[in-house]
């Protein structure tokens, strides 16, 4: 059996294209301030990644546009760093990286 090349970036992607699933974890995940300014039901998956190659190793990363209830557009950008053990500091360490 032929073995997956990065299951993680895979199985990330598989789950975050489903957009109700996107928009459950930005409304979980953002302050409600935030939220309550997002049309959620415009939220569409963009294509592309903003990783380079050395860093797609350990990441994983999509954009969404998203409608504003004002009527101008926003983007959310999810960053997903792959772990195989619980970091303590793990805001800091992404402050780390460009």
């Amino acid at each position: 059996m032929a073995e997956i090349a990065n299951p993680h970036d895979r199985f990330f992607r598989e789950v975050f294209s489903r957009l109700e699933w996107s928009r459950a974890f930005i409304r979980t995940q953002l302050p409600p301030a935030i939220v309550e300014t997002l049309a959620l039901e415009t939220l569409e998956l963009r294509p592309g990644s903003f990783l380079d190659e050395e860093l797609q190793q350990y990441f994983s990363d999509l954009l969404f546009r998203v409608r504003l209830r004002t009527g101008r557009d926003a983007y959310v950008h999810i960053l997903l760093e792959h772990k195989s053990y619980i970091e303590r500091f793990v805001a800091l360490q992404l402050l780390r990286y460009k």
